[in-house]
């Protein structure tokens, strides 16, 4: 488990050891894995809640909300009877989850419970969720209708839809728009503040699977037939087709350009992944400026960017997962389209290269789906029903250090303190005390309080391991110059006799109600002397 092989896409003549030294191939930074266990089924789904903590969803019907720095389990969210489809994270203590069986479940994330349940919300199975807005979100199904809700579950409309092709994904733009993607080859626009249908937009050739927001101009949309385009936002026209094969079927009239994942790597650049391989797209010039063919022996179903957008990974269908990196450094999220006025002859760009850095083996089947935790770390899942944490092993190492640093610092200024303490109490205890000083502190006895057993109490039995501490420094402590009221001498005697306390949990309870270590000490010894008796 976590082999990894360092290689390259392209295998070029080695030229003679005395001509040239040999290059070192970069290794991977992530030699730490996590694996987290539970699932049942088929696992397709990843989101981050907020730092630290992510949540899995999976055919078995169950959510886990794990935490992603110690690869705890934080809650099991369980309700669902089918398959979880979709999960949306409203905010860091609600998070919205739709399934096969045709229901919404609204979760409070600080309690681990389910604050409403939405059954038969549509006459088919949840495939969508979308963010309207802060305070609303979007359903869609293989149903007829879209439903707009509050973030607290409430029906706020419904949208009747001008299909009846199950539904792959949703979009929210702007101006109060979404935008689905069926089994039909076009896409549907729809008005949220009006409810009612709006456009059809038409350029792809088979179904669309893939809608993405790049900014807020402009969308982007791919479907089976391999064909990408870039949409403008509101006035709904198509500004660029980044890719349209002519011949998109292979033999058995397979998809050979199935845009399985589009991913937004910044503000003008958007990757694609297409059949075995992948794609990075800038969508003002049109441009590929990076093409991988044929990046996995099989399709190729998710990418991600890490290290601040200098390496992109993927995730396929032949159980692997690959780190990638440029022959040239090259940020990919700092990227910028040449300016506008710029001539077309120089505006063609120079591909980017890029080298397969590491392939991560732990995953026994096909990785479904791939989620960035930091810039250096990500989880993946799969078929395999696991969820594995890959991480840059020095980095956690240091981590891990640090919070057992602060750990000890803490615990030395208690330390200190309570020895500070000690020293205080002690020094005072065996120094002399004068007319003046007596006065004062009898007056403070008088003042304590003491509560009637009776009424209200809390059995000392409760104790913690630190007022166990205190009573065995008041037990220990010198009495003979403590004056004691007799109200309190009353008091512990009848807690001895008629409450059975023994002379610790009286200490205890004593303790508890402020008095200090002298009066507990003396009130100690004197019930001791008696139950010796």
């Amino acid at each position: 488990i976590g082999l990894f092989s360092s290689h390259t896409t392209k295998k070029e003549p080695t030229p003679p050891k005395s001509a040239t030294k040999e290059k070192k191939k970069p290794n991977t930074s992530i030699t730490e894995l996590q694996f987290l266990t539970g699932h049942n089924d088929i696992i397709r789904i990843l989101v981050e809640i907020e730092n630290n903590k992510i949540a899995s969803a999976a055919d078995d019907g169950k959510i886990y909300v794990w935490n992603s720095n110690t690869a705890n389990l934080i809650y099991k969210l369980e309700g669902h009877t089918m398959p979880i489809t979709c999960l949306l994270p409203v905010d860091r203590e609600t998070l919205v989850s739709g399934s096969a069986d045709k229901s919404l479940r609204i979760w409070d994330l600080k309690t681990g419970t389910c604050r409403k349940e939405i059954r038969n919300c549509h006459q088919g199975s949840v495939k969508c969720l979308t963010r309207l807005d802060a305070s609303k979100f979007c359903s869609g199904s293989n149903d007829s209708n879209l439903n707009i809700w509050d973030n607290c579950g409430n029906l706020m409309g419904t949208i009747a839809r001008k299909e009846e092709e199950n539904l792959h994904c949703l979009l929210s733009i702007t101006m109060n728009r979404v935008i689905t993607g069926s089994n039909s080859k076009d896409l549907l626009v729809y008005k949220t503040d009006t409810m009612k249908f709006f456009r059809f937009l038409s350029i792809h050739r088979e179904s669309v699977r893939c809608l993405i927001n790049v900014n807020a101009d402009t969308f982007v949309s791919g479907s089976l037939d391999g064909v990408i385009v870039v949409w403008q936002s509101d006035t709904l026209r198509p500004l660029k087709k980044l890719n349209y094969p002519d011949q998109f079927r292979g033999e058995g009239k397979i998809f050979i350009y199935n845009v399985h994942h589009l991913l937004k790597l910044s503000n003008h650049l958007v990757a694609a992944c297409i059949g075995h391989g992948f794609r990075v797209y800038d969508i003002h010039s049109g441009d590929c400026i990076l093409d991988c063919p044929n990046a996995h022996e099989a399709n190729v179903l998710q990418l991600i960017s890490l290290k601040y957008g200098t390496h992109l990974v993927t995730a396929a269908a032949d159980s692997s997962i690959k780190i990638w990196g440029t022959l040239e450094f090259f940020n990919f999220r700092q990227y910028h389209s040449p300016a506008p006025h710029v001539k077309p002859s120089k505006l063609k760009i120079q591909a980017v290269q890029i080298e397969c850095r590491a392939e991560l083996f732990g995953h026994t089947d096909s990785v479904n789906v791939l989620l960035p935790i930091t810039e250096y770390s990500f989880a993946s899942a799969g078929n395999d029903r696991l969820v594995i944490l890959w991480k840059d092993g020095n980095i956690e190492s240091e981590r891990r250090n640090l919070e057992a640093k602060k750990s000890l610092q803490l615990y030395n200024q208690y330390f200190m303190a309570m020895r500070e303490n000690w020293n205080t109490d002690t020094d005072e205890s065996s120094t002399e005390e004068n007319e003046e000083g007596k006065l004062s502190r009898e007056v403070k006895y008088e003042n304590d309080i003491v509560q009637d057993p009776l009424e209200s109490i809390t059995s000392p039995n409760q104790a913690n391991r630190r007022k166990s501490y205190h009573r065995h420094r008041a037990m220990s402590a010198p009495v003979k110059k403590a004056p004691v009221p007799s109200d309190i001498y009353n008091f512990a005697e009848k807690l001895r006799k008629e409450k059975q306390y023994t002379v610790e949990e009286i200490s205890d309870y004593l303790l508890d109600q402020g008095h200090s270590e002298a009066i507990v000490a003396a009130v100690a010894l004197s019930q001791k002397r008696l139950c010796d008796m």
